[in-house]
């Protein structure tokens, strides 16, 4: 079996000084990002509850006056901060007067085929979820169907957690190592044995990449009974697993368009396995899962590739720069492949959220879930745009006080 190093099998398109000329980007408006002059992003003012006039930025005491009045700046969710990309939403008002059906087989189809295009892997090897979530419910009902225990890095996505306790399912916590959170390769491999194994790559919350030898995908599959692979956000690690999924025949990638491709309202996902795999995971769907108008978005955003690129740009720009920051504050922060960043607090992190929303943003802490409740010292932060940042960087300084 021949298998591949890790590798971007289609490229996100590198930002461009040009404005787009493709048919799929025609519509894209001239950026106002703060500092992102070479971009060709839409304005995200209107994607804000911030009030703010043309062209004047982001200032703490606008995001403080908004927030009395409901409105927030999210940096909890880790949504993209800049709109759909024009032909997404062209598609789904062109879609709008299906909403009648379940299903519109040809848009379907056109969407599979793109993603299968965009995945590098053949049409028989993907299927649509509803979100990168309901692929992680349908792999916990799988774990619960074949009688396995989940093995899983520590800490990673809180959903996980959440949903293994609905689903009645239990975890074999492997904690990841050192300030970093480095994966134990070698004892998270002891315990996959016939087992089912859960790998965010990137991980979140940490934000780091655990795993980009192919090599090592290969020996945990070997050993476990299946393997998921969750690249929710491949398009800013670069790296996959998509052709090695299918080779293996027991593993998964799970892949979302709610982060580069700026459709997290869609609730648009999609799995890369061989067709066996795909065949076990559908045994426990309805079907129609994923609406109409949600597909046609889709279709319009992956038409859209070089939109996404520059999403993935900016916002990763931004994150060094705001990584930068913490670190000049004494804040450690893990190097991070994702749109958020892990920051270490000197004190409680629920003790500085409050104070973060009395300023109008919302931050991640994860006391609410018993099993990181020793990680009550870490929050995740979104990164959102530049302009935006950079007033919550103030704010964050504020909440701190004298704990910095």
């Amino acid at each position: 079996m021949g298998l591949r190093a890790s590798t971007v099998h289609r490229p996100l398109q590198p930002l461009s000084r040009s404005p787009p000329t493709s048919h799929a980007e025609s519509t894209a408006q001239p950026s106002r990002v703060a500092r992102a002059q070479t971009s060709v992003l839409p304005s995200l003012h209107s994607n804000s509850r911030i009030l703010v006039k043309k062209n004047s930025g982001c200032r703490l005491e606008d995001v403080i006056r908004v927030s009395r009045r409901g409105g927030y700046v999210r940096l909890n969710m880790n949504e993209s901060p800049y709109p759909p990309p024009p032909l997404a939403v062209k598609m789904a008002k062109r879609y709008a007067g299906h909403m009648n059906l379940y299903e519109v087989e040809h848009l379907r189809e056109e969407l599979l085929e793109e993603l299968s295009r965009y995945a590098g892997v053949s049409r028989r090897s993907i299927d649509l979820f509803a979100g990168s979530s309901e692929a992680i419910s349908i792999m916990l009902s799988l774990a619960r169907a074949s009688g396995v225990d989940v093995v899983l890095p520590h800490p990673t996505f809180f959903v996980v957690y959440e949903l293994a306790r609905a689903h009645g399912v239990r975890l074999v916590p492997v904690q990841l190592s050192g300030e970093d959170f480095e994966l134990r390769a070698e004892e998270l491999a002891r315990r996959a044995g016939g087992r089912l194994v859960y790998l965010a790559n990137p991980n979140n919350p940490t934000g780091n990449l655990l795993v980009e030898d192919a090599a090592l995908v290969a020996r945990l599959a070997a050993r476990a009974k299946y393997l998921f692979l969750d690249e929710a956000y491949y398009e800013f690690s670069g790296t996959t697993f998509c052709s090695d999924a299918v080779e293996l025949g027991n593993v998964a990638v799970l892949r979302s368009l709610s982060k580069a491709f700026s459709l997290a309202g869609a609730r648009v996902g999609y799995v890369v396995a061989s067709p066996e795999m795909l065949r076990a995971l559908n045994s426990f769907r309805i079907g129609f899962e994923v609406p109409v108008i949600s597909q046609a978005a889709a279709l319009g955003a992956l038409r859209s590739r070089g939109y996404a690129s520059r999403v993935v740009e900016e916002v990763s720009k931004t994150r060094e720069w705001f990584r930068e920051k913490l670190l000049e504050l004494g804040i450690p922060t893990p190097e991070s492949r994702t749109n958020f960043v892990l920051a270490k607090l000197p004190t409680s992190c629920v003790k500085v959220q409050r104070r973060l929303r009395r300023m109008g943003f919302l931050v991640m802490c994860f006391d609410g879930v018993p099993e990181l409740r020793r990680f009550r010292q870490y929050m995740r932060i979104t990164v959102v745009r530049r302009d935006q940042m950079e007033a919550f960087l103030e704010a964050f300084r504020r909440a701190l006080g004298k704990e910095i």
